[in-house]
């Protein structure tokens, strides 16, 4: 799977695929996969379709969801029943690991389908495979009985002081997730408490907490000192002090977004700050000086941003950057957020409103027509 390293503007697909095409169809969901399957199957990998049973290729399984209803649809577009399921089968008669759950979810998914479909093989591999390991037994349960199963209560509301000695408390190097649950239950008065707490502190590891239960709600009024904690020593107090600018539409957020841009500094969260800080100009700054690192999740994060920022912005400038967005984003949560917002300015191109119909994403399925 690769892309671009900096902005290019994208104008759709031709079918048939080339190998490296199809196989980052198939990876990341979209319509255009199944549509090379029915209309030219002799022009489908075997071996990438083989690879794409027997392993959940989405960026996010847990997010993204089951896949096999989809990939059953491309194997049997493109007549390979017989090779898929044997590979399916040949799956089940191997251990997973512990980290393959997500590849282990699929492959049960899309055999119940094959058995369903009269592959005997499929059912027997699925039936001696929950025999051997109990993980595959769980995954076979119905969901009526699994939505059954009594729920962990909702732990009660913290207030601004225990969020304060919590975080005085604990070893600073560690990255709890419950400052972010906690802060976004407080009121506004209650973080303007943990912020003050927080501007009084100097240790990294605290900051980032602070920052990290201001995220989801940000503060009531805009206080400056936010702007030096956007340009602090530590990534993560950078990123969090982005996270709550970005409830800001304020001049000197405005100034910093640029700020970030020029210097081709968004891989931190600045994209976000765009989403109350645009401008006209602000597309053409984007294709300009957006550049997009190599490593798959720190260009899943920047993408995420620049979603987050710019699919509810009521501006054509940004229709080039979300097209990209689409094309090239591992993420189906992405690439629908991106499609959403060219489809709510009527800017969904002929090429995207015809796969679409096509793609992974419900969602996505939604849009086309």
């Amino acid at each position: 799977m690769d892309w671009p390293r900096e902005y290019r503007e994208v104008r759709g697909f031709e079918l048939p695929l080339s190998r490296e095409g199809f196989g980052a169809a198939l990876q990341r969901g979209q319509g255009r996969a199944v549509l090379q399957a029915k209309r030219f199957a002799g022009a489908c990998d075997e071996d990438l379709i083989i690879d794409a049973c027997i392993h959940h290729q989405a960026y996010d399984p847990q997010c993204e969801g089951d896949r096999s209803a989809w990939m059953m649809g491309i194997v049997e577009a493109a007549g390979l029943q017989d090779v898929a399921c044997e590979g399916v089968v040949r799956r089940l008669g191997e251990a997973f690991r512990e980290e393959e759950y997500w590849d282990a979810f699929h492959v049960c998914a899309l055999a119940k389908r094959m058995a369903e479909r009269g592959r005997a093989a499929a059912g027997e591999a699925l039936r001696a495979g929950a025999e051997r390991d109990e993980r595959l037994a769980e995954l076979l349960r119905p969901a009526e009985e699994v939505a059954r199963e009594p729920k962990g209560e909702r732990p009660r509301a913290m207030t601004a002081a225990e969020v304060i000695e919590k975080i005085r408390a604990e070893d600073p190097e560690t990255s709890p997730r419950w400052p972010l649950g906690a802060g976004g239950r407080l009121t506004e008065e209650g973080r303007a408490e943990v912020a003050a707490a927080m501007f009084a502190e100097t240790e990294p590891g605290r900051l980032r907490k602070y920052l990290r239960a201001l995220r989801f709600r940000g503060l009531g009024t805009f206080d400056g000192r936010l702007l030096g904690l956007a340009r602090h020593a530590d990534v993560g107090v950078r990123e969090g002090a982005f996270g709550v600018l970005k409830h800001f539409e304020h001049p000197a957020v405005r100034a910093l977004t640029v700020e970030c841009a020029e210097r081709r500094e968004f891989g931190e969260g600045q994209a976000r700050l765009l989403e109350r800080n645009f401008c006209a100009e602000d597309g053409a700054m984007l294709e300009r000086t957006l550049a997009f690192p190599s490593d798959v999740h720190a260009f899943h994060s920047l993408i995420l941003d620049l979603v987050n920022g710019l699919a509810e912005i009521d501006s054509s400038e940004v229709n080039g950057i979300l097209r990209f967005v689409y094309e090239y984003s591992p993420c189906g949560l992405c690439r629908a957020g991106a499609a959403r917002g060219l489809a709510r300015r009527g800017a969904l191109p002929r090429w995207m409103m015809e796969e679409c119909p096509y793609d992974v994403d419900e969602a996505l399925r939604d849009l086309g027509g």
